[in-house]
């Protein structure tokens, strides 16, 4: 009998089969890989009040301190959409300038004065300029225009409505990741650990740097967003536009957008007063725009530089543009990380080196002395 013929290419190694698996699973997570990284950070970043908590009360209370987190994050995440959406819901099918309608009944008698002003005016000015044969013809012309504008509008939203199951399912993929992140983060640990990349402290000291730096970012967004509502909803008030929580939520989100920041609001609701001869609202409120949108770029910068790694604030605001332009709005978060993390760590590394040169200079003096 011939000898069997044997297999013709070498036998696959486990390191391609690695390789293989490594890729394959990148490709599986990559739609979810941003969404990842927010939740790591988030995690770095509650890490440091979690354990201030568990040395308090003792390292058994952790898991109860993690899902009293997931419960408060689930609140912040869950309330302002469900209020923003029940009102939306209302502006559109309930009872117009009603109690329950997107905004309060002040808010929308000075919509409807605003926009019979400016059709009473644009009609005018169309007769006058023969655009229209009369102003019959003229408000019947802009009528329809506003209706077009208004239909455009909805189908804005329509479209924001048929990316909502995707932005609900990477709110769901962040909150399981962040919750794996915070409740095994003992064993993630222990698994880094068990590859051998790097050692014992060096890990330890890694895993330091991006908690302080997460929380520093996280803690600096949070509190920019807030004083940037604040005094939007602030000078809206004083100027006669109650709908402070609506008001606040609105610039909220809005200052998560950098460079225009929260002034957008405050200058929709100058340039209503303006259109109803309320000059001196009109003012104020575009002074808080200023106010609002100045502190954007200069106040978030410098609340993350102002960490212990004192980065400079113009560092900071390059990288979240940059960030922004690569990541979205997750560059928000994500910019500053990278960039303050990677300071620290060079910060350090300088700072071993430098350690460990300061014995051998003065062993090399001694020598000198020595000889001499």
């Amino acid at each position: 009998m011939s000898d069997p013929k044997r297999w013709p290419f070498p036998p696959i190694s486990r390191k391609f089969l690695l390789a293989i698996g490594i890729f394959l699973v990148v490709v599986a997570f990559l739609p979810f890989l941003g969404v990842m990284a927010m939740a790591a950070i988030f995690a770095f970043g509650l890490e440091l009040p979690l354990r201030s908590l568990t040395q308090r009360f003792g390292a058994r209370k952790r898991s109860v301190f993690v899902n009293l987190t997931m419960v408060v994050v689930a609140i912040a995440i869950i309330f302002p959409s469900l209020f923003f959406g029940f009102r939306v819901y209302n502006a559109f099918f309930g009872a117009k300038g009603g109690s329950q309608s997107v905004v309060s009944s002040s808010t929308v008698k000075n919509l409807t004065s605003a926009y019979t002003r400016v059709e009473a005016s644009l009609a005018r000015y169309g007769v006058t300029a023969k655009v229209f044969d009369n102003p019959e013809e003229a408000q019947a012309n802009l009528r329809e225009a506003a209706t077009s504008m208004g239909n455009k509008a909805l189908a804005v939203l329509s479209g924001a409505v048929t990316a909502l199951p995707e932005f609900v399912l990477l709110l769901f993929v962040f909150s399981l990741f962040l919750w794996l992140f915070l409740a095994k983060a003992a064993a993630i640990k222990r698994q880094v650990l068990g590859l051998e990349l790097m050692r014992p402290p060096e890990l330890n000291e890694t895993v330091r740097i991006l908690q302080t730096c997460s929380y520093d970012v996280i803690v600096s967004n949070l509190a920019v967003g807030a004083m940037q509502a604040s005094i939007v909803t602030a000078g809206a008030w004083f100027t006669g536009y109650r709908e402070a929580f609506l008001i606040f939520l609105v610039t909220f989100i809005f200052s998560y957008i950098p460079v225009i920041g929260a002034a957008p609001v405050a200058l929709a609701l100058g340039v209503l007063s303006l259109i109803n001869d309320d000059y001196g609202g009109a003012i104020a409120l575009g002074v808080v725009a200023l106010i609002a949108g100045t502190a954007d770029n200069l106040a978030r910068p410098y609340f993350i530089s102002n960490s212990e790694n004192e980065v400079h604030p113009i560092v900071i605001l390059v990288a979240i543009l940059g960030a922004l332009v690569i990541f979205g709005l997750k560059g928000l978060f994500l910019g500053p990380v990278f960039v303050t993390a990677t300071v620290a760590m060079l910060k350090g590394r300088a700072a071993a080196k430098q350690e460990k040169a300061v014995p051998l200079s003065s062993t090399a003096s001694k020598k000198v002395k020595d000889a001499s």
